[in-house]
């Protein structure tokens, strides 16, 4: 166990970069910063009158997942349809056409709700918790059409989103209103360019071809209000808003990025609207891997304008950890010793496979200090740079003690005979012993891996003498086994037999279970 633990402590010091190993998405339910049209306030002077029995509150709440009703908190911020939960339907005073949406809503059990685009196109709100094979009636669903007594074109969600009755969910819509030509004639439908439900995109690319069921306006128009269900179950709303779609987000369906794109990208601060970022995270998804060089192309000057901003340069980096190359090492070299940029940069380089990462990581080593050199040493690890070894060696006393220990670990990682010489005449201090025999044990496995079973199994007896820890000793026992029945094991099984007397009971009974297991591979 303290084997383990002395390697996550490590790879907790390498993990500097572990707050950025997730890339964002197009949907985001954080408080927004750009144009936003909040719908949601603290009265319903947003949506038309009559407004029937919608009320506002500052929470809503169910007793158990079995409540059909909602109980409700005095505050702002929240609409639901009345106590009974059925009542008009609310419109918005505001109308859209091409907009992004975000609705944060909530039902108890059973109950039953919509969120209509224009008035005119439902995404179905319900209780679908559990459903396996959702339809267009389930939450999620774009809602059928209607005509002749007959329902059509429905369709059903992805995947199963759905949270429990009485939690709140979300939709983050993304919405293209129908094109009509100068005399009103409609020229193309309407269309759920994407609908993420929870985070999950669960519709992509789907249209309408005409108003869906329960629609409160049955033609189409180039512009229309939201509506949002209230007669046919209780439901509540928080965080309503629009904002119109960008006209560069039709560029970016197209795997296209306009030049104007990446100016605002250059100009990013932290804080500010990520829908440029968003944007051209989507492109990358998208676009084919031969349009990825013109990108890399583009983020590259981006990095090397003195007018970019180190927020716009560190999302930059995000980009290139997915579609970097060797074009762009030597410009990201350039940020290693930037305290500030340091670990995106590197993050950015790390799996770019080419010796020219290498050189700039050993480069940059001995030009940095504290946490910027930790993470550094990491990245060189899991490169398993052997070149930097001699590098790494002499940082083993280094008097930071978290640059001693990283370059302990990572000399185990990358292994070989020259680290594991620079392991074994180590001298440190007693708060990196437990650190430094994890790290020979490592490059002990590291070598046994490679197939230097003698070299592997000069360690394991080794680090088997009574000096060390349990832990160790069990570790080393256990190295043995790995082995297998390679001559230099059975070499080993008189430091098993003197283990196997050893007064450490734990280390006694790993002994005996490794001679009998190393006896019966050789007979």
């Amino acid at each position: 166990m303290n084997r383990l633990m002395g390697m996550f402590r490590m790879i907790f010091l390498f993990g500097a970069l572990a707050l950025w190993l997730s890339v964002g998405t197009v949907f985001s339910a954080e408080q927004p910063s750009g144009n936003w049209t909040q719908l949601t306030k603290s009265d319903l002077s947003a949506w038309r009158e009559p407004t029937g029995d919608w009320q506002g509150g500052g929470d809503v709440f169910v007793k158990s997942t079995s409540d059909t009703l909602f109980s409700s908190k005095p505050g702002a911020g929240v609409i639901l349809n009345g106590s009974k939960g059925k009542t008009l339907n609310l419109i918005s005073k505001i109308e859209h056409s091409d907009v992004e949406a975000h609705v944060e809503f909530m039902i108890p059990k059973g109950s039953n709700s919509g969120v209509y685009l224009m008035g005119r196109y439902e995404i179905q709100v319900y209780d679908s918790w559990g459903v396996k094979q959702p339809k267009y009636i389930d939450c999620g669903g774009i809602y059928e059409r209607w005509a002749d007594g007959k329902g059509y074109e429905g369709r059903g969600p992805r995947v199963n989103a759905s949270r429990k009755p009485g939690e709140w969910q979300t939709f983050d819509i993304v919405f293209r209103a129908p094109r009509f030509d100068a005399s009103g004639k409609k020229t193309a439908n309407a269309m759920f360019v994407k609908v993420a439900h929870n985070g999950t995109v669960i519709h992509e690319n789907v249209e309408v071809t005409g108003p869906t069921r329960a629609a409160t306006f049955e033609d189409e128009k180039p512009t229309g209000p939201l509506m949002l269900q209230g007669d046919h179950g209780p439901v509540a709303f928080s965080n309503v808003r629009l904002r119109p779609l960008r006209p560069d987000y039709e560029n970016a369906l197209r795997g296209e990025v306009t030049d104007e794109t990446y100016k605002r990208i250059a100009r990013y601060q932290f804080g500010d609207d990520r829908e440029d970022i968003l944007l051209l995270e989507e492109v990358v998804r998208k676009c084919p891997p031969g349009q990825h060089n013109q990108i890399e192309a583009k983020l590259i000057e981006t990095l090397k304008s003195p007018d970019s901003t180190k927020d716009a340069k560190i999302s930059v980096c995000r980009i290139l950890r997915q579609i970097g190359t060797v074009r762009c090492v030597s410009t990201l070299a350039n940020m290693l010793t930037d305290k500030d940029l340091s670990h995106m940069a590197r993050y950015a380089m790390q799996g770019v496979p080419d010796g020219e990462v290498d050189a700039a990581f050993r480069a940059a080593l001995d030009n940095v200090s504290g946490n910027v050199k930790v993470g550094l040493i990491g990245s060189i690890a899991s490169r398993g740079d052997r070149a930097a070894v001699p590098q790494l060696a002499k940082l083993l006393n280094d008097q930071d003690q978290a640059v001693a220990g990283a370059a302990l670990m990572a000399l185990g990682r990358i292994g070989g005979p020259e680290a594991a010489k620079a392991l074994a005449e180590a001298k440190v201090s007693d708060a990196l012993k437990q650190t430094r025999a994890d790290a020979y044990l490592l490059c002990a496995d590291k070598m046994a891996a490679e197939g230097k079973a003698a070299q592997a199994l000069a360690i394991y007896r080794e680090m088997l003498s009574e000096g060390n820890t349990i832990p160790i000793r069990i570790a080393s026992i256990q190295g043995i086994v790995r082995v297998g029945d390679d001559p230099a094991a059975r070499a080993a099984i008189p430091s098993l037999i003197q283990a196997a007397e050893s007064n450490s009971r734990a280390v006694s009974e790993a002994a005996q279970r490794a001679l009998k297991t190393l006896r019966a591979k050789k007979d």
